[in-house]
């Protein structure tokens, strides 16, 4: 096992094996990144916005959450569900709160 790894060591030492490394990993990113489709969120999925906000206290995140009114400036959304302190993560998560179109 030393023996392997005193040779991986001597490889890795040579600067211009690891130049050949970093252009071989760009390289296949660049490859594999390129063949991905453009759009991989399925058509139905697209139109969902949600926000999720965490704050220091109760009152606070209430606050908060009346004032962002983010989603009212987009006309394409029919309605919007708000909640502050839902509950999903035990008790004493009163600083949390979520909106959905």
């Amino acid at each position: 096992m030393e023996t392997s790894y005193n040779t991986i060591l001597a490889i890795s030492n040579k600067k211009i094996v690891a130049v050949f490394i970093l252009i071989g990993t760009f390289g296949l990113t660049y490859y594999f990144g390129s063949s991905l489709d453009s759009e991989l969120a399925p058509l139905d999925d697209r139109s969902d916005l949600s926000l999720r906000m965490t704050g220091p206290v109760y009152e606070y995140m209430d606050n908060y959450m009346q004032s962002q009114m983010v989603m009212d400036s987009i006309p394409e959304i029919n309605g919007i569900l708000s909640v502050t302190s839902p509950g999903f993560s035990g008790p004493g998560a009163s600083n949390t709160g979520f909106k959905k179109s």
